[in-house]
Parts: structure tokens; C-alpha cells; sequence
């Protein structure tokens, strides 16, 4: 069992940073980690007047207790420990078509022994992420190595509940706005928590997403297909040979009205693996309830059952 306690030292340690948007430029604009830039009338945090107004800085620290019982299946194997995250990002413009981007990472699992620590715990400082972002409308072409997010990120994700989250190396272009098309040509990154993390040889996972966002109103349609290409595999036979696998499917989520939503991914996987056949599908749904209405306890006092609107921000490919 694994009992979690999460918490954002930005507000505790640094009480002048904000806990997604940390050092902002004189343009007004702020950059929280997920690439959303809002305009002036929230709390603007650290700003300082000798920041180029080319340059933004960024940062994000993030510390969760965990507590596991029986690790290993061992009875009484249990460890406290504490994850932390910390992270450091530059982007620079030096011309309006160009932006770049490099993003550090420090992440350890205190108090929990070396055996135990999984490998998305631990990675010693290293680059999270390092591209370049060409982009003139419609038009972008993202360059390195970055983050790939699409739907609710059941088969594509970053998984940022983990310590140090997934990127990826390689190439993104995207056309359009509201309605888009990604297609990109990538290779997972592999961390090493002692060392440089680096891909495996050659760009070996692709993918076309698409987000419709005006045809069906209060819903996001993400169609999609990927494809994962591996050179030398061995199969349960011993036999050597290569990996090619085909996702193709459909996801969409949306608003239905009264405080009600909805979610739902269809998938199918066809392809080869060295002589044996990969047949296999996927499918997905569920319909929630937001509760809109505040209960009042106390003529100065009230509970609100609600937490929140649901956001209807999408993946940029960038600042994950």
C-alpha cells in the first residue's frame, strides 16, 4: 500500500514565487510550467526590471511524503521518504518566429534506500527538456527534445504524477489553431538517474494527432494514429526480428451541461512482433457530475462542493 502526501514548497520556501509561475518578464505576461501565458491582473511574481525583454526564467519546486508498506511484498517492508522535484527553465525569442527553450531537473527519493528507489524517482540534475520552437501562423515545427500530450494522455502523456515525468527527442510540426494537426517523428528518453539522459538509437516512435474543437460544440475530438517501429526484437520463440505496431483511434471529451461531462477513447493495435501478430484494442468511458451548489453552514461560512470549472486547455508540445 502507498500512502502519498503532496505539496508545492514555491509558496512555503520562496514566498515570492508562485507555485507554476515563477520569474516573469516586462512584457506583463506570465509562463506557468505548462506553457500558458496569461495576461496582467493575477499576482505577478518576481518580476525584475533588468529581465531582456527576450528572456523569461522559470520555476518549479514540488516535494510529496509517500509511505509504502510490505515493499517487495515483504511484510513490515516499509519506507517514509520524500520525493522532490526540482526544476529550472530558459526560454529565449531572440526573432518573433523563434523561441528557445532549455528546462534542468533535479529529482531525488530522500530517505528511501537506493534498492527501493524505482526509476521514475531519481534523476541527478540533468535536461528535461531542449528545443527549438519555429512557429510562423499556421505553421509550427518543434525541434528536440520536449513533451508529447494528447487527450487525456491514457496512451500519450508526460505522466507528471511521477517524479520525473516522460520527454521525448525528436521532431513535432503542427498546423492550425483551434482545429490542429500534430505529426511528429520521436524517440522516448530514457533516464539515467547518474548520468546524461539519452534516447535509443534512432527515432523509433511516430504519431498524427489531430484536435477538433469547433465541429461538435462544448467537445474536444482527438483523432489519432501511432506508430512504433523497432529494429531488433527477439520473440517468445527466440527468433529475432523486427517491431512495427499501428494505434489508430478516437478520443473526445466534453461538456454535456448541468455540472455533467463526459470522456471516451476507442483504440485498436494491429502489427508484428519479430513472428508473432499483435491483434489487441482498447476502449474507454465515463460520465461525471460537478456539483455546482454551496452549502451554506453558517451565516458567514459556507462549503462549496465544487472544486473548479474543468479546464479546456490542450497540449502545446511545449513547456510540459
Amino acid at each position: 500500500m502507498r500512502v502519498s502526501a503532496i505539496a508545492t514548497l514555491a509558496k512555503v520556501v520562496v514566498p515570492i514565487l508562485s507555485s507554476c509561475n515563477c520569474i516573469s518578464n516586462r512584457q506583463g505576461l506570465r509562463t506557468d510550467i505548462c506553457g500558458v501565458s496569461e495576461e496582467r491582473g493575477y499576482d505577478t511574481p518576481l518580476q525584475q526590471e533588468n529581465v531582456p525583454r527576450w528572456m523569461t526564467l522559470d520555476m518549479d519546486l514540488r516535494t510529496r511524503t509517500e509511505n509504502q508498506t510490505a515493499i517487495n511484498y515483504v511484510p513490515g517492508n516499509w519506507q517514509v521518504y520524500e520525493l522532490t522535484r526540482v526544476r529550472i527553465g530558459l526560454e529565449v525569442r531572440p526573432a518573433r518566429w523563434l523561441t528557445a527553450y532549455l528546462q534542468g531537473q533535479d529529482t531525488h527519493a530522500l530517505g528511501l534506500p537506493l534498492p527501493y528507489v524505482a526509476a521514475n524517482m531519481r534523476n541527478t540534475f540533468d535536461a528535461r527538456q531542449a528545443y527549438l520552437n519555429f512557429h510562423v501562423k499556421p505553421v509550427t515545427i518543434i525541434a528536440g527534445r520536449q513533451g508529447l500530450k494528447y487527450g487525456g494522455e491514457r496512451l500519450v502523456g508526460i505522466s507528471n504524477w511521477t517524479n520525473n515525468s516522460r520527454t521525448w527527442d525528436g521532431f513535432l510540426g503542427r498546423i492550425g489553431d483551434k482545429n490542429r494537426l500534430d505529426v511528429f517523428s520521436t524517440s522516448v528518453v530514457t533516464v539515467h538517474p547518474t548520468s546524461l539522459d539519452k534516447h535509443g538509437a534512432g527515432l523509433n516512435f511516430h504519431g498524427a494527432a489531430g484536435t477538433i474543437t469547433t465541429w461538435v460544440p462544448h467537445t474536444t475530438i482527438t483523432p489519432f494514429v501511432f506508430v512504433r517501429s523497432v529494429r531488433q526484437v527477439t520473440s517468445q520463440q527466440g527468433v529475432v526480428g523486427g517491431e512495427t505496431e499501428a494505434t489508430p483511434g478516437i478520443e473526445a471529451d466534453g461538456d454535456l451541461g448541468k455540472g455533467w461531462d463526459y470522456h471516451a477513447l476507442g483504440a485498436l493495435q494491429r502489427g508484428s512482433y519479430s513472428n508473432d501478430s499483435i491483434h489487441s484494442g482498447a476502449g474507454f468511458a465515463k460520465v461525471g457530475y460537478t456539483a455546482t451548489h454551496c452549502l451554506e453552514t453558517s451565516p458567514s461560512r459556507r462549503v462549496q462542493l465544487c472544486h473548479g470549472q474543468r479546464s479546456s486547455k490542450r497540449s502545446t508540445g511545449q513547456h510540459v
